[in-house]
Protein backbone atom coordinates (compact mmCIF):
# COMPACT_ATOMS: atom_id res chain seq x y z
CA UNK A 1 0.00 0.00 0.00
CA UNK A 2 1.11 3.56 -0.61
CA UNK A 3 1.57 6.19 2.07
CA UNK A 4 -1.64 7.85 0.87
CA UNK A 5 -3.58 4.67 1.64
CA UNK A 6 -2.36 4.60 5.25
CA UNK A 7 -3.08 8.31 5.54
CA UNK A 8 -6.66 7.63 4.46
CA UNK A 9 -6.98 4.90 7.08
CA UNK A 10 -5.78 7.30 9.77
CA UNK A 11 -8.34 9.85 8.60
CA UNK A 12 -11.10 7.24 8.86
CA UNK A 13 -10.04 6.35 12.40
CA UNK A 14 -10.12 10.01 13.35
CA UNK A 15 -13.52 10.45 11.73
CA UNK A 16 -15.12 7.78 13.89
CA UNK A 17 -13.02 7.85 17.07
CA UNK A 18 -11.57 11.41 17.13
CA UNK A 19 -8.16 10.48 18.49
CA UNK A 20 -6.02 12.92 20.46
CA UNK A 21 -2.73 11.44 19.22
CA UNK A 22 -1.49 9.76 16.06
CA UNK A 23 -2.37 6.07 15.56
CA UNK A 24 0.85 4.15 15.02
CA UNK A 25 2.15 1.55 12.62
CA UNK A 26 4.85 -0.74 14.02
CA UNK A 27 7.30 -2.92 12.09
CA UNK A 28 9.55 -5.67 13.36
CA UNK A 29 12.68 -5.49 11.19
CA UNK A 30 15.18 -8.30 10.78
CA UNK A 31 18.93 -8.15 10.36
CA UNK A 32 19.81 -6.25 7.21
CA UNK A 33 16.50 -4.34 7.07
CA UNK A 34 17.29 -0.63 7.05
CA UNK A 35 15.17 2.12 8.53
CA UNK A 36 13.36 4.24 5.93
CA UNK A 37 14.48 7.78 5.22
CA UNK A 38 13.47 10.45 7.74
CA UNK A 39 13.53 8.03 10.66
CA UNK A 40 14.64 9.52 13.97
CA UNK A 41 16.73 7.44 16.35
CA UNK A 42 17.69 8.03 19.98
CA UNK A 43 21.35 7.43 19.10
CA UNK A 44 21.26 10.32 16.62
CA UNK A 45 20.25 12.52 19.57
CA UNK A 46 23.04 11.15 21.74
CA UNK A 47 20.74 9.43 24.24
CA UNK A 48 19.29 6.07 25.22
CA UNK A 49 15.62 5.92 26.13
CA UNK A 50 12.86 3.56 27.23
CA UNK A 51 10.87 2.02 24.40
CA UNK A 52 7.67 3.63 25.68
CA UNK A 53 9.34 7.02 25.18
CA UNK A 54 9.85 6.23 21.49
CA UNK A 55 6.19 5.23 21.20
CA UNK A 56 5.04 8.45 22.82
CA UNK A 57 7.37 10.59 20.70
CA UNK A 58 5.86 9.01 17.60
CA UNK A 59 2.24 9.45 18.66
CA UNK A 60 2.59 12.95 20.13
CA UNK A 61 5.24 14.57 17.93
CA UNK A 62 4.32 12.75 14.74
CA UNK A 63 7.87 11.49 14.23
CA UNK A 64 8.85 8.18 12.69
CA UNK A 65 11.11 6.51 15.24
CA UNK A 66 13.57 3.66 14.84
CA UNK A 67 15.17 1.76 17.70
CA UNK A 68 17.68 -1.05 18.13
CA UNK A 69 18.95 -2.62 21.32
CA UNK A 70 21.67 0.03 21.41
CA UNK A 71 19.03 2.79 21.69
CA UNK A 72 17.20 1.31 24.69
CA UNK A 73 18.18 1.51 28.37
CA UNK A 74 15.00 -0.07 29.76
CA UNK A 75 16.23 -3.51 30.80
CA UNK A 76 12.77 -5.20 30.93
CA UNK A 77 12.10 -4.00 27.36
CA UNK A 78 15.45 -5.33 26.18
CA UNK A 79 14.58 -8.74 27.60
CA UNK A 80 10.96 -8.68 26.41
CA UNK A 81 11.94 -7.96 22.81
CA UNK A 82 14.65 -10.61 22.79
CA UNK A 83 17.54 -8.16 22.58
CA UNK A 84 19.18 -9.26 25.84
CA UNK A 85 18.93 -12.53 27.74
CA UNK A 86 19.30 -13.11 31.48
CA UNK A 87 22.02 -15.54 32.51
CA UNK A 88 19.46 -17.52 34.51
CA UNK A 89 15.67 -17.33 35.08
CA UNK A 90 16.40 -16.63 38.74
CA UNK A 91 17.92 -13.28 37.79
CA UNK A 92 14.54 -12.07 36.54
CA UNK A 93 12.71 -13.45 39.56
CA UNK A 94 15.17 -11.74 41.91
CA UNK A 95 14.65 -8.46 40.03
CA UNK A 96 10.87 -8.66 40.36
CA UNK A 97 11.13 -9.43 44.06
CA UNK A 98 13.59 -6.57 44.63
CA UNK A 99 11.09 -4.18 43.00
CA UNK A 100 8.40 -5.28 45.44
CA UNK A 101 6.02 -6.48 42.74
CA UNK A 102 5.19 -9.81 44.39
CA UNK A 103 4.89 -11.34 47.83
CA UNK A 104 6.47 -14.63 46.82
CA UNK A 105 8.68 -16.00 44.07
CA UNK A 106 5.90 -18.42 43.19
CA UNK A 107 3.59 -15.49 42.42
CA UNK A 108 6.28 -13.89 40.26
CA UNK A 109 6.78 -17.10 38.31
CA UNK A 110 3.03 -17.42 37.63
CA UNK A 111 2.98 -13.94 36.12
CA UNK A 112 6.12 -14.46 34.03
CA UNK A 113 4.63 -17.62 32.56
CA UNK A 114 1.70 -15.55 31.24
CA UNK A 115 3.81 -12.85 29.59
CA UNK A 116 4.28 -12.77 25.82
CA UNK A 117 7.88 -12.08 24.82
CA UNK A 118 9.88 -12.24 21.61
CA UNK A 119 12.34 -15.02 20.93
CA UNK A 120 15.99 -13.89 21.07
CA UNK A 121 17.34 -12.98 17.66
CA UNK A 122 13.99 -13.05 15.87
CA UNK A 123 14.29 -9.42 14.83
CA UNK A 124 16.89 -6.68 15.14
CA UNK A 125 15.10 -3.35 15.16
CA UNK A 126 11.74 -1.68 15.56
CA UNK A 127 10.15 1.00 13.38
CA UNK A 128 7.34 3.07 14.94
CA UNK A 129 5.55 5.70 12.86
CA UNK A 130 2.27 7.58 12.63
CA UNK A 131 0.09 5.68 10.16
CA UNK A 132 -0.19 8.71 7.89
CA UNK A 133 3.60 9.01 7.63
CA UNK A 134 4.75 5.41 7.60
CA UNK A 135 7.05 4.36 4.78
CA UNK A 136 6.59 0.65 5.42
CA UNK A 137 3.68 -1.78 5.50
CA UNK A 138 3.05 -2.04 9.27
CA UNK A 139 2.98 -5.38 11.05
CA UNK A 140 0.70 -4.05 13.78
CA UNK A 141 -1.26 -0.90 14.57
CA UNK A 142 -1.30 0.71 18.03
CA UNK A 143 -3.99 3.26 18.93
CA UNK A 144 -4.09 5.25 22.17
CA UNK A 145 -7.22 6.82 23.61
CA UNK A 146 -9.60 7.01 26.54
CA UNK A 147 -11.85 4.14 27.67
CA UNK A 148 -14.83 5.36 25.61
CA UNK A 149 -12.68 5.41 22.47
CA UNK A 150 -11.36 1.95 23.30
CA UNK A 151 -14.94 0.71 23.54
CA UNK A 152 -15.70 2.04 20.07
CA UNK A 153 -12.60 0.35 18.67
CA UNK A 154 -13.62 -2.94 20.27
CA UNK A 155 -17.15 -2.57 18.88
CA UNK A 156 -15.74 -1.98 15.42
CA UNK A 157 -13.34 -4.90 15.70
CA UNK A 158 -15.94 -7.49 16.66
CA UNK A 159 -18.58 -6.27 14.17
CA UNK A 160 -17.43 -8.81 11.57
CA UNK A 161 -15.37 -11.18 13.71
CA UNK A 162 -17.63 -11.63 16.72
CA UNK A 163 -16.20 -12.73 20.04
CA UNK A 164 -14.59 -10.33 22.49
CA UNK A 165 -11.44 -8.21 22.73
CA UNK A 166 -9.36 -9.34 25.68
CA UNK A 167 -7.07 -7.48 28.04
CA UNK A 168 -4.41 -8.75 30.41
CA UNK A 169 -3.08 -6.46 33.12
CA UNK A 170 0.02 -7.16 35.15
CA UNK A 171 2.83 -5.19 36.74
CA UNK A 172 3.83 -3.37 33.56
CA UNK A 173 5.73 -4.44 30.42
CA UNK A 174 3.32 -2.31 28.40
CA UNK A 175 5.49 -2.34 25.28
CA UNK A 176 5.44 -6.13 25.02
CA UNK A 177 1.67 -6.28 25.55
CA UNK A 178 0.87 -3.67 22.93
CA UNK A 179 3.33 -4.82 20.26
CA UNK A 180 4.39 -8.44 20.70
CA UNK A 181 1.04 -9.86 21.88
CA UNK A 182 -1.01 -8.96 18.76
CA UNK A 183 1.97 -9.81 16.52
CA UNK A 184 2.19 -13.36 17.89
CA UNK A 185 -1.47 -13.99 18.75
CA UNK A 186 -2.88 -12.52 15.54
CA UNK A 187 -5.74 -10.60 17.14
CA UNK A 188 -6.57 -7.35 18.91
CA UNK A 189 -5.58 -6.57 22.46
CA UNK A 190 -6.52 -3.88 25.01
CA UNK A 191 -3.68 -2.56 27.14
CA UNK A 192 -3.67 -0.76 30.49
CA UNK A 193 -0.34 1.13 30.53
CA UNK A 194 1.84 0.17 33.47
CA UNK A 195 4.02 2.00 35.93
CA UNK A 196 7.04 2.37 33.66
CA UNK A 197 5.14 3.84 30.72
CA UNK A 198 3.36 6.35 32.95
CA UNK A 199 6.60 7.47 34.61
CA UNK A 200 8.97 7.43 31.62
CA UNK A 201 6.67 7.56 28.60
CA UNK A 202 4.39 10.14 30.25
CA UNK A 203 1.27 8.25 29.19
CA UNK A 204 -1.60 9.84 31.07
CA UNK A 205 -3.89 8.26 33.66
CA UNK A 206 -6.93 8.41 31.37
CA UNK A 207 -5.17 6.72 28.44
CA UNK A 208 -5.29 3.11 27.27
CA UNK A 209 -4.07 1.43 24.11
CA UNK A 210 -5.68 -0.81 21.50
CA UNK A 211 -3.44 -2.84 19.22
CA UNK A 212 -4.13 -5.25 16.38
CA UNK A 213 -2.48 -6.82 13.34
CA UNK A 214 -2.38 -4.25 10.54
CA UNK A 215 -4.03 -6.77 8.21
CA UNK A 216 -7.21 -6.50 10.32
CA UNK A 217 -7.45 -2.71 10.27
CA UNK A 218 -9.78 -2.52 7.25
CA UNK A 219 -12.35 -4.75 8.95
CA UNK A 220 -12.07 -2.63 12.10
CA UNK A 221 -12.75 0.55 10.14
CA UNK A 222 -15.67 -1.08 8.33
CA UNK A 223 -17.06 -2.09 11.71
CA UNK A 224 -16.66 1.43 13.05
CA UNK A 225 -18.56 2.82 10.07
CA UNK A 226 -21.39 0.31 10.38
CA UNK A 227 -21.82 0.69 14.13
CA UNK A 228 -21.60 4.48 13.78
CA UNK A 229 -24.51 4.40 11.35
CA UNK A 230 -26.40 2.20 13.81
CA UNK A 231 -26.00 4.80 16.56
CA UNK A 232 -22.87 3.82 18.51
CA UNK A 233 -20.73 6.95 18.31
CA UNK A 234 -17.93 8.94 19.81
CA UNK A 235 -18.21 11.42 21.42
CA UNK A 236 -20.92 9.51 23.25
CA UNK A 237 -24.33 11.15 22.78
CA UNK A 238 -25.37 12.01 26.32
CA UNK A 239 -29.16 11.94 26.68
CA UNK A 240 -30.26 15.52 27.38
CA UNK A 241 -33.95 15.59 26.46
CA UNK A 242 -35.35 15.99 29.97
CA UNK A 243 -36.57 18.84 32.16
CA UNK A 244 -34.33 19.33 35.22
CA UNK A 245 -35.92 19.82 38.63
CA UNK A 246 -35.55 23.36 39.99
CA UNK A 247 -34.01 23.93 43.41
CA UNK A 248 -36.23 25.89 45.88
CA UNK A 249 -34.04 29.00 45.54
CA UNK A 250 -34.74 29.11 41.79
CA UNK A 251 -38.48 28.92 42.43
CA UNK A 252 -38.32 31.68 45.04
CA UNK A 253 -36.33 33.94 42.72
CA UNK A 254 -38.79 33.32 39.91
CA UNK A 255 -41.58 34.80 42.06
CA UNK A 256 -39.79 38.13 41.98
CA UNK A 257 -39.21 38.30 38.22
CA UNK A 258 -41.19 40.66 36.07
CA UNK A 259 -43.65 39.02 33.66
Amino acid sequence: MTQDVWKAKEEQLNRYVRLDTFPLGVNFLKKGDAFPEKTGTPSSMGIKIALCQATNIARRWGWSMGVTKDDINCIPALMGFGWREPETPDAVIDFLMSMGYFETKEAAIKTLEKMTIMEPGRFERLYISPLSRTRLEPDIVVIYGNPAQMTRLAQGYIYKRGGVVTSETNLGFTCTSEMIWPFKEGKAHLIHPGRGERILGLTQDHEMAFSLPASQLDDLIAGLEATHKAGSRYPVQSYLFFEPMQVPQFKELEKHLKP
